[in-house]
């Protein structure tokens, strides 16, 4: 399985890099399109998909003002900690219109009705999915007849990444890193280095972040040390317990190595109390470190600091020839917010919905976070941004040896739908920062953590 999602998501990428796609019948992308001056206003909320994109994504949404001059879009943002509020105005009938759904936020055997069935809009553009979305999401959220996500794009890429002038000064390559054994003697060669130069705060810059530190590195880095997604997927689905084989176990590995880290002086002292934006990225945006592991976000943070800065990427060690990716999510991407089906303004909010998850604007949305359309196209993929020219091409072009993208499903994306409503995350959660942080100072076992996030995991899923 692992390596026929794989080949799904290296033939993708790889063949609209070429020569795109032939995006077949494209009926229904200028359906949005009206000249008319006669029209009432209407303002349309759509809920940004992450913060950072929200001014990128208004200017993708002006040239649909420009087109539809009765229509305002209104981009407005949420981050993890604000799904409460979020819950609280779709409970009250005054949910944004639009936006984008992060599955791990929701449990879409129970919360599915937050959303509009997009089953029953015409959405025009089914037959340009590359895979069947009605039946992936079906098997995602154990639920029938009801389509409340569109999965437009595939998942994030992550790596290191590193300011490439001030690498060369320490007389040190990361690109020639491809083992764990590799990389623990690079980190060592460059701590020996800044010991004696002084020059740099980290080694390692990093902060806490409960998404980054209790989805995406688990995951990413747990794999690429050998972390089984069975044995998670297993863990996640109460046929066993966090407590059961550590060595296949993607969180304990990870958290095993981060602490190993931690006491060779790799990583910031009590790193979990650092803000992440505030400390870590502005750390390496004035270039008191210069190393981080981070999605497409910081290249662009550190170059509209600074345009001439020179940054590079190297991937984490690949295991049995992958390197971790983030998935894509069938519970994970475009919605319409339920609560307005019967209200005057749901033609004009499906129709900005059909032209917001065409393949000519999905192409725009690519070039800014780095990721490719699920929906076949028209014409060439041409994805500028930092990270995907410095990083992602080259894996892809043989840079990095012979290695591609794993897209195999993450466990706690795959058993989603038997986390209960409104309950925290096993790992997702600020909460953990200060036991985390206990057992990077040893005042805590490995398997007191595991034992931890076994009886959050009894508190917050439940499978039927």
């Amino acid at each position: 399985m692992k390596r026929r999602l794989a080949g799904f998501m290296v033939v993708m990428i790889l063949a609209v890099l070429v020569a795109g796609c032939n995006s077949g019948n494209n009926k229904g992308n200028k359906e949005s399109s009206d000249p008319s001056q006669n029209k009432d206003p209407v303002e349309i909320e759509f809920m940004a998909t992450q913060p950072e994109w929200a001014q990128q994504e208004q200017e993708i949404w002006t040239q649909y003002q420009e087109e539809n001059p009765h229509v305002k879009i209104k981009v407005v943002s949420f981050n993890e900690d604000q799904m409460s509020t979020l819950r609280a105005r779709i409970a009250a009938g005054n949910a944004p219109h639009l936006g984008f759904s992060v599955s791990t936020s929701w449990n879409f055997s129970s919360e599915y009705k937050n959303f509009t069935n997009l089953l029953e809009i015409d959405w025009p553009h089914f037959d340009l999915m590359n895979f069947d979305v009605k039946v992936e999401s079906s098997k995602a959220s154990s639920i029938n007849n009801y389509l409340p996500v569109l999965p437009t794009l595939t998942g994030l890429y992550y790596s290191f990444v590193y300011y490439e002038d001030l690498m060369e000064e320490t007389g040190l390559n990361p690109k020639q890193i491809s083992t764990w054994d590799d990389l623990d003697k690079f980190l060592a060669d460059f701590k020996a280095w800044n010991d004696q130069n002084k020059k740099y705060d980290y080694i390692i810059d990093t902060a806490w972040h409960p998404w980054m530190y209790g989805l995406n590195f688990p995951n990413l880095i747990g794999s690429s040390l050998g972390g089984s997604e069975e044995t998670y997927t297993d863990i996640y689905s109460g046929k066993k317990k966090w407590t059961d084989d550590l060595a296949e176990n993607p969180a304990a590995l990870f958290f095993e190595k981060w602490k190993e880290y931690y006491e060779k002086g790799y990583l910031p002292e009590k790193w979990w109390t650092r803000a992440w934006e505030a400390d870590m990225e502005s750390t390496l945006i004035s270039k008191k470190s210069m190393l981080t592991i981070h999605g497409p976000w910081i290249w662009d943070k550190i170059l509209a600091a600074d345009p001439s800065a020179k940054l590079a990427g190297f991937p984490l060690p690949a295991h049995n020839g992958f390197v971790a990716a983030t998935p894509v999510d069938y519970l994970n991407g475009d919605v319409i917010f339920a609560g307005h089906e019967d209200k005057p303004i749901f033609e004009e909010v499906k129709k900005a919905f059909y032209w917001w998850t065409s393949p000519e604007v999905l192409l725009q949305r690519a070039d800014i976070s780095s990721q490719v359309p699920t929906l076949a196209f028209d014409g060439e993929l041409n994805v500028n941004t930092p990270q995907f020219k410095g990083f992602v091409v080259p894996l892809l072009e043989g840079g990095y040896g012979d290695i591609t993208f794993a897209t195999e499903n993450w466990a706690d994306m795959a058993v989603s739908k038997y986390k209960i409503a409104g309950k925290p995350d096993v790992i997702n959660d600020d909460a953990n920062a200060a036991i985390i942080g206990n057992y990077m100072e040893g005042s805590v076992s490995l398997e007191q953590l595991m034992a931890h996030f076994q009886v959050r995991w009894e508190d917050g899923y439940k499978v039927e």
